[in-house]
């Protein structure tokens, strides 16, 4: 399905002027944005499958240190359900909902010993 005006205006706001969007993985997904300032982020309206598939781009970006932080962008009614999948991907960041106005910061998990 083609992306819509909105999505596009989304991914060139978060990319910034210098930024990049469209940037490839090495498994061979997309990022939707990448910034100057290494901030990978997804912007996800799918429900719960699609915010599953994004969080686990963006903690691939983290990984392989593509981006330094992850933020992803949700409607506002999904914005619980993007918390709890990036704590069971024990991926640390940013949850906003598409205008920006609401945040949520997800502490990173730290793994059991």
């Amino acid at each position: 399905m083609p992306e819509s005006p909105r999505h596009k205006y989304y991914k060139r706001k978060d990319a910034h002027k210098t930024g990049e969007t469209e940037s490839p993985l090495p498994s061979g997904a997309i990022l939707d944005a990448l910034s100057p300032t290494e901030i990978a982020v997804e912007i996800e309206r799918g429900g719960k499958q699609g915010i599953k598939k994004s969080v686990a781009s963006l903690k691939e970006a983290i990984d392989t240190g593509i981006a330094r932080k992850a933020r992803i962008r949700v409607p506002e009614e999904d914005i619980e359900i993007a918390y709890e999948e990036m704590r069971r991907q024990r991926l640390g960041g940013e949850i906003t909902n598409l205008t920006g106005t609401k945040k949520v910061m997800v502490p990173k998990r730290r793994k059991r010993k």
